[in-house]
């Protein structure tokens, strides 16, 4: 488990991760990944066949890649609905209400980071595939460069 003052750490760096996702439209996403140690593993639990521009493992720069050309078209807005946190991982229940264009993204999350030396070094993302799917097709069609990845 760890020592309180480790734990308080590691949830701390739960609610600054979601605070810094908010990033404004054409917004600078550094300060987000400056949380991230430099060889972190970042993977959202969908089908990466059915989700090739977000499924599956990503390294820090592929990940950083994806959240910019997101941010380029939509202001992201996240926050924080729940934490648990142990003394090297950290879930975090979160929320997102963003809009594209005319269309309303809204969803709800679930995102477990693993930290070592305060950065994180591991992130699995869940969320409802669906909604993100839409999500990514409404910001590719507002001109979002978002990249399949084999």
């Amino acid at each position: 488990m760890g020592d309180i003052d480790t734990i308080e750490r590691t949830r701390e760096i739960g609610r600054q991760l979601t605070e810094r996702w908010c990033i404004p439209k054409g917004g600078d996403v550094e300060p987000f990944f400056e949380l991230f140690s430099d060889d972190a593993i970042c993977e959202t639990m969908v089908k990466k066949e059915l989700f090739p521009e977000l499924g599956g493992r990503m390294t820090k720069q592929e990940f950083k890649d994806y959240v910019y050309a997101e941010s380029r078209v939509t202001e992201l807005k996240v926050w924080v609905t729940g934490i648990t946190a142990e003394a090297n991982r950290v879930a975090v229940e979160a929320a997102s209400d963003m809009s594209v264009g005319k269309n309303i993204y809204q969803n709800v999350y679930h995102w477990l980071f693993e930290i070592k030396n305060g950065k994180v070094v591991h992130a699995r993302f869940y969320l409802d595939t669906l909604l993100a799917r839409k999500f990514v097709d409404w910001v590719q069609e507002a001109g979002g460069d978002m990249q399949t990845r084999k």
